[in-house]
């Protein structure tokens, strides 16, 4: 019997409306536009942000030359020294074995050899984010 009616129905053409037609049109698109739209966004990933470290930069003499220490006074973010890329121009980073692991206050990077009265330009580059976190051309005495 209600085999018949459905029959009956869509011989008529009567069965589906073109209003019904048109929302479910709109709908089945709209459904794959946040579809497309939540599947394209998880392809993105996040990008990584610098964190900052500050620096205090002081000279020490010991055999006619110079020696700058860049103390670590406080970290924020997440921070580590392999992360980090030192570039020195003008000297030569000579702790760099010591320069593992996270970045805490107190931490130090020695810079020796250092002849007076001559620049020496730092630049430190947090490498994941490609930023660079502290750059600054101390002069020696």
């Amino acid at each position: 019997m209600m085999y018949e009616r459905i029959r009956r129905l869509v011989r008529n053409g009567k069965a589906v409306s073109p209003v019904v037609g048109v929302i479910l049109m709109v709908a089945i698109t709209i459904v794959l536009a946040a579809t497309i739209y939540i599947w394209i966004s998880s392809m993105s990933s996040p990008a990584a942000t610098a964190p900052s470290i500050n620096f205090r930069g002081t000279f020490e003499k010991s055999n006619g030359n110079y020696t700058l220490v860049l103390t670590v006074i406080s970290v924020q973010g997440n921070a580590n020294w392999d992360d980090l890329n030192i570039t020195v121009i003008g000297g030569n980073v000579t702790n760099n074995e010591n320069l593992t692991g996270a970045v805490n206050a107190g931490d130090k990077i020695e810079i020796d050899d250092l002849e007076p009265n001559t620049e020496v330009k730092v630049v430190i580059k947090h490498v994941p984010s490609n930023s660079i976190i502290y750059e600054n051309t101390f002069q020696v005495p």
